[in-house]
């Protein structure tokens, strides 16, 4: 008997499950990559940020030029029987939605003649006769001292940040008010780290203020909370803990946001170098 054209119900049946399973594995596959790339992500944001430590341990106290070939935050200008030396001190980790902007930290001190005052820690130096700056991306660079800006990447955004305190008690963040300065001791060469800085200004620039680089303490962390681009995965956090003036960096790419954003004292629990 002659078949005629077309296909049997078997052979559309299993047509149809071979196109699902396609889809399945190709989705399943898409996820994968995602997460995978949300997790190099994670690590490599990590890694940046323990590459600024290791810039400024290595020696990023540079006196700047007196003359005028440093223009910014009137470094090249002395005022009279006054030194206005500047200097690179360190830098400042600043989150912003879309990464992370690593920018330059100068000094300039109100009379270099008397900066730094042996007698003084480095920590009292960097908060008495001195001023810090952040660069800014608006600034001239005209001392090849342009900020570094780091994306996430594939979709994913800062969501959240927090502030754990030594004494347990967490503060909630807002994304761009959350910040890291990592400056060198004037005096012994020293890490000192903020984790905790906020920022003003005045008629030089972006000045970072000293009330709140006098309350670097050790053993204050904080969290930065990221959204993976990807709807309905896991998200992850970047911690940073102020381990007595060395750093101490870890990620987790499995974590619940919202979650931490409801309970915060969990997040100390997310972040496993912090115990």
């Amino acid at each position: 008997m002659r078949r005629e054209g077309g296909y049997s119900m078997v052979e559309a049946a299993l047509a149809i499950a071979m196109s699902a399973a396609l889809i399945l594995l190709t989705a399943g596959l898409g996820t994968m990559v995602n997460n995978r790339r949300f997790r190099d992500s994670l690590t490599t944001t990590q890694a940046f940020i323990q590459s600024q430590y290791s810039d400024v341990q290595s020696g990023i106290n540079s006196r700047l030029a007196d003359d005028a070939s440093f223009n910014l935050f009137n470094c090249g200008t002395k005022a009279a029987g006054l030194n206005s030396s500047c200097y690179v001190v360190g830098r400042l980790i600043s989150l912003t939605t879309s990464g992370i902007t690593s920018s330059y930290v100068i000094a300039r001190p109100s009379d270099s003649r008397s900066w730094p005052n042996q007698d003084r820690t480095g920590l009292e130096n960097l908060t008495n006769g001195v001023t810090l700056y952040a660069v800014s991306d608006s600034q001239d660079d005209d001392a090849g001292m342009a900020n570094i800006n780091r994306s996430f990447g594939y979709g994913s955004t800062a969501v959240n940040a927090w502030v754990v305190r030594s004494n347990g008690s967490v503060e909630r963040k807002n994304v761009n008010e959350s910040n890291l300065l990592i400056v060198r001791s004037p005096v012994d060469g020293s890490l000192i780290i903020a984790t905790n800085v906020s920022l003003g200004s005045d008629a030089l620039g972006s000045r970072i203020n000293s009330a709140s680089i006098s309350g670097a303490t050790t053993n204050q962390m904080i969290a930065w909370g990221i959204e993976n681009g990807l709807v309905g995965q896991s998200g992850g956090l970047i911690c940073i803990a102020n381990n007595g003036g060395s750093a101490s960096l870890s990620n987790n790419n499995n974590v619940d946001l919202k979650e931490l954003n409801d309970s915060p004292n969990k997040i100390k629990e997310a972040c496993s170098n912090w115990e």
